[in-house]
């Protein structure tokens, strides 16, 4: 991958993190706290790769790419994002190539 071009990142996604502490008792997962901004790519899960998570136990709907930053690789799993109107819940995330960017892996959720 010769890295991320500024044209395919064409949507602004705001990152939120949880502002809850897991002491271990509770099942509140706190509320969507922002960090951040950044412009990435939205690329809809395909039928295929739904089916195929769904059979593995996971869930995916979408996959964003961002540039390599301080803000795009603290992104950790159930922290949020909010998208043209949709939120989704981070699922999970890899580093694309060395430093290019980060693919985070989500699912559309319900707010």
């Amino acid at each position: 991958m010769a890295g991320l071009r500024a044209g395919e990142l064409n949507r602004r996604v705001i990152v939120f993190r949880l502002d809850a502490e897991d002491d271990g008792l509770s099942d509140d997962r706190g509320n969507p706290v922002e960090v951040g901004k950044r412009w990435m790519s939205r690329m809809e899960a395909s039928d295929g790769e739904v089916l195929r998570s769904a059979s593995l136990g996971g869930v995916i709907s979408a996959r964003f790419h961002a540039r390599f930053d301080t803000l795009a690789r603290s992104i950790m799993p159930e922290w949020q994002l909010q998208c043209d109107g949709r939120w989704y819940e981070v699922t999970g995330t890899k580093e694309i190539g060395f430093r290019e960017g980060i693919e985070i892996t989500a699912k559309a959720i319900q707010r």
